[in-house]
């Protein structure tokens, strides 16, 4: 892969529309473009919590996509989501064992949101 911040440059005589983005992507993405012949510019971040924070803008641009997906893309868009709480979980130094244990124990006591229940108001009653 090409230096940060750099230009790479395949041979291509129409490149199209100049479609800027500031964005974090896949780490196979640039080589896919420039495979392709597209110029792109990319720079490579390694400040772990400017990295964090891209990941979450991610996981809602994501999301809104999911939202969006026809049927036949949905499994994709939802598989994106899950590969960036991976990388977020091991971003972070998480094992994602330990999050899966987590996200068992709280379906076990909690229940999971399959419901649709909308907490409107609490009123706080005697405590126990």
């Amino acid at each position: 892969m090409a230096p940060k911040g750099t230009y790479v440059h395949a041979d291509r005589s129409d490149y199209g529309d100049d479609v800027r983005y500031d964005k974090i992507i896949r780490d196979g993405v640039v080589d896919r473009l420039v495979k392709l012949g597209d110029r792109v510019e990319f720079e490579t971040i390694t400040d772990n919590e400017q990295i964090l924070a891209r990941l979450i803008s991610k996981i809602h641009e994501e999301a809104d996509e999911y939202l969006e997906a026809s049927p036949e893309k949905k499994a994709s868009e939802l598989a994106d989501i899950l590969q960036l709480v991976h990388s977020i979980a091991t971003r972070d130094g998480l094992d994602m064992k330990l999050v899966e244990d987590i996200r068992q124990d709280k379906l076990v006591k909690v229940g999971g949101y399959d419901k649709g229940i909308i907490l409107k108001r609490v009123v706080k009653g005697d405590e126990k």
